[in-house]
């Protein structure tokens, strides 16, 4: 089953605006790059974001010459490379002190090499504390050579105060760019309810709604997961020419997890008729999948802005106010296209 015609039509021209933005801040020609802070956690929307990346990439001919999370990086990594090297840093909803460890590397990759090309890939930001914020930009503003890309309009209006002077862009998310269409299905297993279970919980008694179900996190995702993060522990107390030993083959497993953690998701949605959410991937991953869904928002408001910039205009996304609404919307639009199918 395709996506809808306006829907493909939709999507095919955010991708091509997505490129054309990655083309002015990466570079119109073939050239080499790194991308850092990859994903290794349990956030499948997060692996999404890094499909998304890799495919926009690639398509513009770049090749990735080094990734690494967190957890393994080593500066003397970058440093082996050359300055014409662009250093990339995952994009997705941790920039802000929300999530502490990932905005602290960032800042230590700028400060680190602050003449270095360096693209933030599309972010929200999101600090509780102002202070926290003031602090945190300090570091940013070291970056003589940096392009911060935020994903909607709620950022950039925090950027043009907070962050004047730096050169800060908007680009769509790159999770929409993820090759994954061909997975579209059908329906007949009725209503998926796929709510947070963190704190980005808009509001507590909204997860009171049963049944529903966090990211499906498969027995071989969490078996490879906890080796991976086991390593990742004892990563930096091997020697030196032991991580170098296994740089290649934790790399590779890395990318085989964030696959099997697509797949994973794939999987959670496929053949049903209808979703209910509260997590911004879970809506983007149904826009991709061509399956009509109702979207709630986050503690903070990151999902409806990107609804009402853009995600919003698909055929298959409907706004809800809060969870339980999501869930009723989800059981009439899975209704009315189990209708449309015994008409058709």
């Amino acid at each position: 089953m395709a996506l809808p015609s306006v829907d493909a039509l939709l999507l095919s021209n955010i991708r091509r605006q997505t490129e054309l933005i990655l083309e002015d801040v990466v570079g119109s020609t073939p050239r080499e790059v790194v991308l850092l802070d990859t994903p290794r956690h349990r956030n499948l929307g997060d692996s999404l974001i890094w499909r998304g990346t890799l495919d926009y990439l690639h398509g513009l001919g770049h090749r990735f010459i080094y990734q690494s999370d967190w957890g393994r990086h080593r500066d003397d990594d970058l440093r082996k490379l050359s300055d014409n090297t662009v250093i990339l840093l995952q994009g997705g909803g941790n920039f802000g002190d929300l999530y502490p460890l990932h905005d602290e590397f960032r800042r230590h990759i700028i400060s680190t090499f602050p003449k270095r090309r360096i693209v933030l890939l599309p972010q929200t930001v999101f600090y509780t504390s102002p202070t926290a914020a003031r602090a945190a930009l300090r570091q940013y503003r070291q970056g003589e050579n940096l392009t911060v890309l935020l994903r909607e309009r709620t950022s950039i209006r925090f950027a043009e105060e907070a962050m004047a002077g730096m050169d800060v862009r908007f680009c769509y998310d790159l999770a929409l760019g993820a090759q994954i269409e061909q997975e579209v299905t059908s329906g007949g297993e009725g209503v998926l309810v796929l709510a947070r279970d963190d704190g980005e919980q808009a509001t507590l008694s909204d997860v009171e709604v049963r049944p529903w179900a966090d990211w499906d996190f498969r027995p071989l995702n969490q078996l490879a997961y906890k080796a991976a993060t086991g390593v990742g522990a004892a990563y930096k107390r091997f020697p030196t020419r032991v991580q170098d030993a296994l740089y290649g083959p934790a790399q590779r497993a890395n990318s085989m997890i964030l696959d099997l953690n697509i797949a994973a998701a794939i999987a959670q949605f496929r053949n049903k008729d209808a979703v209910a959410t509260d997590r911004l991937h879970a809506h983007v991953l149904s826009l991709l999948l061509g399956i009509p869904h109702a979207v709630t928002d986050n503690s903070y408001g990151k999902i409806s802005s990107i609804f009402g910039e853009y995600t919003g205009m698909f055929s298959s996304a409907h706004w809800a106010n809060s969870l339980s609404e999501a869930v009723d919307a989800s059981h009439v639009l899975a209704a009315v296209g189990a209708e449309a199918a015994k008409k058709g």
